[in-house]
C-alpha cells in the first residue's frame, strides 16, 4: 500500500515538474533571464532523475528526489526574487514583457514608446539594474521609417530641455549657469549609449531630463541619426 502511494506521488510530482519545465521554457523564450535559465536547468536535471527512477520503479527514491527539488526550488525562488536581473532582447514581441520587468510596478512615465513601430528594424532593448553605487540603464534602439522619425523629432523639439548635436554637449555645458548640480560638483551631462554613438557619432541628442551629475546620472535622452533612434534612461 505504501509503495503504491509512493508510486502515485512520484508520478504526480513528475507531471508537475514536467509542466513547470514547459512553463519556464516559455517564460525564458519571452524573457531570457539568468535566474530563469538556472531554475530551468535545475528542473531538467531533477526531471531526468525522476524519470529514470520511475523507469526503474524506484518510487521511493523518486519521492525523495521530488521533496529535495521542492525545497531547493523554494529556496532559490525566494533568493532570486530579491534581485532584478539584466535583460537583453531583440524582437518587437519581447519588448513589452522586458519593459514591464525592468521598471517598477506603477511606472507611468511615457518616455519609452509603448509600442515599437511595425516598420522598425534592428531592434534592441537592453536593461541593467542599478547595484550599490552603480547607476543602471535602460536603452531601446531601432531603425524606423521616415514618417515615424519626423513625428518623433517634432514632439521631442517641444519636450526637450536641450536639443544639441551629441558631439556639442560639452560646449552646451559651458553655457549653463555655474551653480552646482543636484548632487554637488560642476554640471555635467552624461548618458549611457552603448555602441550606438560609436556607430552614429553625428547623432542629434534630445535631452528630456537630466540632473547634470556625472557620478549618479539620472536622465532621459533620445538620440537620432537619420532613421536610427536610441531611447536611453538612467
Amino acid at each position: 500500500m505504501k509503495e503504491n502511494k509512493s508510486s502515485i506521488a512520484a508520478y504526480i510530482i513528475t507531471g508537475i515538474l514536467a509542466l513547470a519545465f514547459v512553463l519556464m521554457l516559455a517564460a525564458f523564450i519571452f524573457l531570457p533571464l539568468f535566474n530563469l535559465l538556472a531554475i530551468l536547468l535545475l528542473d531538467a536535471v531533477f526531471l531526468i532523475i525522476l524519470i529514470v527512477n520511475l523507469a526503474k520503479k524506484k518510487h521511493k527514491a523518486a519521492k525523495v528526489c521530488s521533496i529535495v527539488f521542492i525545497c531547493v526550488f523554494t529556496a532559490y525562488a525566494l533568493f532570486a526574487s530579491m534581485f532584478t536581473m539584466p535583460v537583453s532582447v531583440n524582437t518587437r514581441w519581447q519588448y513589452p514583457v522586458a519593459m514591464k520587468y525592468s521598471h517598477k510596478p506603477g511606472y507611468k512615465d511615457d518616455f519609452f514608446p509603448e509600442k515599437i513601430p511595425d516598420s522598425a528594424k534592428n531592434i534592441h532593448f537592453d536593461f541593467l539594474p542599478s547595484f550599490l553605487q552603480g547607476t543602471g540603464h535602460a536603452c531601446l534602439s531601432f531603425t524606423a521609417d521616415e514618417e515615424y522619425v519626423s513625428e518623433l523629432k517634432a514632439r521631442l523639439e517641444k519636450e526637450a530641455k536641450h536639443a544639441v548635436k551629441y558631439n556639442d554637449i560639452g560646449e552646451l555645458v559651458k553655457t549653463l549657469p555655474k551653480e552646482k548640480s543636484d548632487y554637488g560638483g560642476q554640471k555635467v551631462i552624461s548618458m549611457y549609449t552603448g555602441d550606438f554613438i560609436n556607430e552614429h557619432p553625428d547623432s542629434m541628442a534630445y535631452i528630456i531630463k537630466t540632473n547634470y551629475n556625472w557620478n549618479h546620472p539620472h536622465n532621459q535622452v533620445v538620440l537620432i541619426d537619420g532613421n536610427d533612434v536610441l531611447f536611453t534612461e538612467q
